[in-house]
């Protein structure tokens, strides 16, 4: 079963040119909790999930829920179907795996405390984060 390895939150998300000119993700400005100028307002900010264990040849689907800290739903993204990948010279499944990058634009943060980042694959809770957020002090 796939499962969560890694997660960052931070500022964005952005792609860099490598050295052999190939587009880099790089992540700016990685964050242990998320820091508005002023709550409620709305926010924006990227993170990256890293997922192993799963088998890439495979049809796949992949969801994430934000949870405010009442519990409540306040971002579902819906099952998003994965790319399959057709290359023979993959790793063993437990090996396999794949980081995933989201941009959260304009998230609605009406109240100060943890909020809960849960993902998903194929219907199976693979993660769930707690992600302090916090105003940022003037």
């Amino acid at each position: 079963m796939a499962k969560a390895v890694s997660f960052v939150i931070c500022d964005s998300i952005q792609n860099v040119p490598g050295p052999q000119g190939e587009l880099v993700p790089t992540i700016v400005a990685p964050q242990i909790a998320l820091r508005p100028q002023f709550i409620p307002s709305y926010f924006s900010f990227a993170m990256a999930l890293g997922v192993s264990d799963i088998d890439l040849r495979a049809e796949n689907r992949m969801r994430l829920v934000i949870l405010n800290p009442e519990g409540e739903s306040i971002h579902d993204t819906g099952d998003s179907a994965l790319p399959q990948v057709e290359d023979q010279d993959v790793l063993p499944r437990g090996y396999q795996g794949f980081i995933a990058n989201m941009d959260i634009r304009n998230l609605a943060i009406l109240s100060e405390g943890e909020y809960k980042f849960v993902f998903y694959v194929n219907g199976d809770c693979i993660g769930e984060y707690g992600v302090p957020i916090f105003k940022r002090a003037m």
